[in-house]
């Protein structure tokens, strides 16, 4: 009954109805402690991800639940370094689930107790329980890091633990970048042969002009609409010459991507020469030409953690023009036309006239050669290799054993499993 159960625990389809999305965060949790106990495998860290596999903690530290088949795995856990990853605490990805008045308390499918999900009034918080079981949390960027510390709901209780570790995330660049070679879209001239094929498919001709191109899902997050809103206005101040493509996908249920689907469509009327947008019913499945094809690639995120898809254009040497929020305000660095470097151009988070002033900065710079190839140069230049990321993260495991070792042997039996950092 996988299909049922692990379809999308994020869909917006489930409304109000809390069950569809507990029910896949519970059987993740037990099936790989139970499969682990199965396995005889005994984990030096276990590293749960955001709020869908947030329950692992806390059904290794209470496991009852487990009756027989899990008599004495406490003790097996006892000496795994559990660590929740956060990647967004943005409303809809918190774990937050609401329980209607007529329903029931779903006590009888969690079967954890109840004090460490229950968040005040029928409201069960699914990060609550993984932050109150875990040693240490982490997340994707120094300046996420400092948003949640500052902002978040459950910013109290991050607050409690030692300073998380935080850090970005990369690509296998080597890898990354020898599959565009193969293609021949890696350096200036595979550059220009992507921006001639992408232009060719979306307008029927290859134009001198910037192509400013959006790829992610339709969502608020992503500021998709900030986007929208501002390319008749951004057309008249370019005179026609600049081009943009949204390449997302909406799911099909949600209000929200319904909304940007209607301006989508508004506009590829209104401007077919201009503005491109991928079927909002599919995933867009070319991303590599995509990210080598953009003059800019374009991140209007109301909040952004990290921002996979700003490491993808890096990697091809597309400069970025994003929000200055969370990881992207670490990542970027806005162009100076003095020194010439830079890897992008920022504006403020959720404002329609900084995001247009933005665009209109990007669209003169690219008509200058020698700063806009120092754009990409600072582009290049900025991607991160996950190597780099390994290591760290190597390193920061390394430091956590190290401390809990040391707290453990101050610590009398049985009390380490709720030791934190």
């Amino acid at each position: 009954r996988s299909a049922l159960h692990f379809q999308a625990p994020y869909a917006h389809a489930h409304g109000a109805n809390a069950k569809p999305r507990l029910t896949p965060a519970v059987l993740l949790a037990r099936g790989a402690l139970l499969l682990l106990c199965h396995l005889r495998i005994r984990p030096w860290t276990l590293i749960s991800n955001d709020w869908v596999c947030a329950l692992t903690a806390p059904y290794a530290r209470h496991c009852a639940w487990g009756g027989a088949a899990l008599g004495g795995a406490a003790e097996t856990w006892a000496h795994t370094l559990f660590l929740h990853l956060v990647h967004n605490l943005g409303q809809g990805y918190d774990g937050c689930l609401e329980l209607p008045p007529a329903t029931e308390p779903l006590a009888a499918l969690h079967q954890l107790p109840a004090h460490l999900l229950a968040e005040g009034g029928r409201r069960l918080n699914l990060t609550r329980a993984a932050l109150l079981c875990c040693n240490a949390w982490a997340t994707v960027s120094e300046g996420y890091r400092e948003e949640l510390l500052r902002t978040a709901t459950l910013a109290p209780l991050l607050r409690s633990f030692g300073l998380p570790f935080a850090c970005p995330l990369g690509l296998p660049l080597e890898e990354t970048r020898k599959q565009l070679s193969e293609r021949g879209l890696y350096g200036e001239l595979g550059r220009r042969r992507a921006k001639a094929e992408l232009q060719s498919a979306c307008f029927g001709s290859a134009l001198d002009v910037p192509l400013v191109v959006f790829l992610g899902r339709i969502t608020q997050q992503k500021g998709v609409h900030l986007l929208l809103e501002c390319v008749p206005a951004l057309l008249r101040a370019c005179s026609g010459n600049v081009q943009l493509l949204v390449c997302g996908h909406a799911c099909a249920a949600d209000a929200y991507g319904a909304r940007c689907a209607r301006q989508i469509s508004s506009l590829r009327s209104s401007y077919p020469q201009h503005f491109w947008a991928s079927s909002l019913g599919r995933r867009f499945e070319d991303g590599r030409l995509v990210t080598a094809a953009a003059d800019f690639g374009v991140m209007p995120s109301l909040f952004e953690p990290s921002g996979l898809v700003g490491e993808e254009f890096l990697a091809a040497g597309t400069p970025l023009v994003c929000a200055d929020t969370g990881g992207m305000r670490d990542r970027v660095r806005a162009y100076d036309e003095v020194t010439r470097r830079g890897n992008g151009l920022l504006f403020t988070a959720n404002v329609h006239q900084s995001l247009l002033a933005a665009l209109e900065r990007a669209a003169e710079l690219y008509q200058s050669t020698e700063h806009y190839q120092a754009l990409r140069a600072g582009a290049e230049a900025a991607a991160r290799d996950v190597a780099e990321t390994a290591c760290r993260w190597e390193c920061e495991l390394q430091r956590l054993h190290m401390c809990l070792a040391a707290r453990r042997s101050r610590s009398v039996p049985g009390e380490f499993s709720q030791n934190r950092n």
